[in-house]
């Protein structure tokens, strides 16, 4: 069964003062197999500024749970915005 996200578009809001390591936010998605076959990751593929640079480095993932978190600190001055790019597939793909 194919994976889809929960929502189409996630919109999360941060203070510019957020500690690095703070939760920014929470993707969900479905997997429709059963058992095993269930689990699902997820990936943080790309990450552009409101300057429509990349900075793949101020964002992080937790490939399990689907939680993003602040790797660097936030300049609203420098960025007012980014846009993350994300992707969830099923864990019975991975290759251990």
């Amino acid at each position: 069964m194919l994976n889809s996200f929960t929502e189409d578009v996630y919109i999360s809001t941060v203070k510019e003062d957020a500690p690095v390591g703070a939760i920014v936010g929470k993707v969900h998605a479905d997997d429709r197999d059963a058992g095993v076959n269930r689990k699902i990751l997820y990936a943080l593929l790309s990450v552009t500024s409101s300057a429509n640079e990349e900075v793949n480095d101020q964002f992080g993932i937790d490939v399990s749970s689907g939680i993003l978190s602040l790797l660097r600190p936030l300049d609203r001055e420098l960025v007012s915005h980014y846009n993350l790019t994300l992707q969830v597939r099923s864990a019975k793909w991975e290759i251990t």
